[in-house]
């Protein structure tokens, strides 16, 4: 993939910086700048790729957001288990 500077003269199309993940749309025939600013490198992005990774981190997200709360939970309950487990037993005298 071509990346293109910040400042820099582009088609229509829908361009991503690559720092920050900001998507960029451009329409009409006439050319348009990219944001600049501060140094940043863009690509651009095939539509059809965004149609297609678009609905797939959606639910990317909506699987594993209640896996991590889950995780999160169990993770919480197995330190306060432990915990108070190891609270019981009687502790060493200091010499």
């Amino acid at each position: 993939m071509k990346t293109y500077a910040a400042g820099e003269p582009v088609k229509a199309g829908t361009y991503m910086n690559t720092a920050t993940g900001q998507f960029i749309s451009f329409e009409g025939p006439e050319k348009a700048i990219l944001p600049a600013g501060q140094p940043a490198k863009y690509v651009k992005i095939p539509i059809g790729l965004v149609f297609i990774v678009g609905p797939l981190m959606g639910l990317a997200y909506i699987i594993f957001l209640p896996l991590a709360g889950i995780g999160s939970l169990a993770v919480l309950g197995v330190h306060k288990v432990r915990g108070g487990t190891l609270s019981l037993t009687p502790k060493q005298a200091k010499q």
